[in-house]
């Protein structure tokens, strides 16, 4: 039996939700990774769009869930921003009109994006998302939005402290949530380099082209230095990476990576930058200095004066 009316939009409006969910994540723990958060943004408009093409989107903020038609969609802790702070502020509800632009889901994910958690009382998380999208209507809590739903939830403030174990588990955890699979077959290429060249060599290209791709850079520096001077590695494959990287890092990429890599990230910019040329280099040193780079002086005395 096909879908009613109401389960079609029922079903929009959960699809929406899940969506502006993923984007978010994707957008504050990838913010680097032009990619993919431009697919995560582009399917979250697509269904916010579909959701509110007959009604309005409602999104509750409630019970440390955000539900929309009456139904949980994914839960959010109390310190956990966008919503966390929202909901602390009194908000209960987030509306999105009939017919919004997609230019305003847009403006919305980037505002929930760059939310954060302050216990500064002066800050006000409603009044920045109705600055960047005011398009968007926020409704205040009511006391039945305060109410369980579906039964009491666990207390989260009540959760005993961490067991002593817990800390010496803690390294191999964040090791494991941060792994770099790509860094992982780069290494055991290299690796594998002196016994199977002829099979290993030909994907040397597409995985540092990947590696460049991810804004990995220490990783890619890194290769490009252990198959320079490589003997199982021909002359050419080496040239061809060079090439590769020296296309990627132009006027507008650079320019980009100057104003949003932490310093860490730059000296693997600059570990790149050091194999690629003087052509390279003095692009790096000049935009560097165009920008007044706090380490524009420091890329000079390694790179040579401009």
């Amino acid at each position: 039996m096909p879908p009613t009316d109401e389960a079609r939009r029922r079903q929009c409006a959960r699809e929406a939700a899940l969506r502006l969910h993923h984007a978010l994540c994707t957008l504050r723990q990838h913010p680097h990774h032009t990619v993919l958060c431009r697919a995560a943004v582009r399917r979250c408009t697509d269904a916010m769009l579909a959701a509110t093409a007959e009604a309005p989107l409602r999104l509750q903020l409630a019970d440390g869930a955000v539900a929309t038609a009456g139904e949980d969609v994914f839960p959010f802790a109390l310190h956990e921003p966008p919503f966390g702070p929202l909901r602390t502020a009194g908000i209960g509800e987030l509306v999105l009109p009939r017919g919004v632009a997609a230019e305003a889901v847009e403006r919305l994910l980037q505002a929930l994006a760059a939310s954060t958690w302050t216990d500064d009382p002066t800050h006000d998380p409603a009044a920045a998302l109705c600055a960047a999208a005011p398009e968007v209507h926020l409704r205040a809590a009511t006391f039945d939005q305060a109410a369980p739903v579906h039964g009491p939830r666990a207390d989260w403030w009540l959760l005993p402290p961490p067991a002593p174990v817990a800390g010496r588990l803690q390294a191999a955890i964040e090791r494991a949530l941060h792994g770099n699979l790509a860094a992982q077959c780069a290494r055991l290429l290299v690796a594998d380099l002196d016994a199977r060249s002829d099979r290993s060599s030909a994907v040397l290209e597409p995985l540092f082209a990947s590696l460049l791709q991810r804004g990995d850079l220490a990783t890619a520096a890194w290769l490009l230095e252990q198959i320079g001077h490589h003997p199982n590695v021909p002359p050419t494959t080496v040239a061809t990476l060079q090439d590769l990287a020296r296309s990627h890092c132009d006027e507008a990429w650079l320019r980009d990576r100057l104003r949003s890599l932490p310093r860490e990230q730059l000296l693997d910019l600059l570990a790149l930058v050091m194999q690629l040329g003087d052509e390279t280099a003095t692009r790096l040193r000049r935009i560097a200095g165009a920008l007044q780079h706090p380490l524009a002086g420091w890329f000079d005395e390694l790179l040579g004066p401009r």
